[in-house]
């Protein structure tokens, strides 16, 4: 296969990493928090396992044993990645009701409506 068809197979494979990763991390860590989420760290986080994802592919391809530096490399670099992402879910979990407004629905706020009205 010439050199162009090899990187056209991993740009291929890039957009498709990309596109399963944001599916599964929506599947596995709900859309409720990551729509709390900033962008731009959905986007570095993605976007690292992705590039990591071909990083690995493209190791494994051009030594001659599949399991080498580089690929230990990417699988590790990937499950940092992928550690990331769950701790900002985790944490974007834990704090998704600090953004909530503050009701007036107090006592106190309620016996003033009434004594107002």
């Amino acid at each position: 296969m010439g050199p162009n068809l090899v990187r056209l197979a991993y740009m291929l494979e890039l957009l498709v990493a990309w596109i399963a990763y944001l599916q599964l991390w929506v599947q596995v860590g709900g859309q409720g928090h990551l729509d709390l989420m900033p962008w731009p760290v959905k986007l570095v986080l993605v976007l690292g396992l992705g590039l990591t994802t071909v990083m690995g592919t493209a190791a494994a391809v051009n030594h001659e044993k599949v399991w080498n530096a580089k690929t230990t490399a990417s699988v590790l670099l990937g499950l940092l990645l992928a550690a990331g992402m769950a701790f900002v879910t985790y944490y974007y979990h834990l704090h998704e009701n600090d953004e909530a407004p503050a009701t007036e629905s107090s006592p106190l706020a309620l016996e003033i409506r009434r004594l107002a009205a």
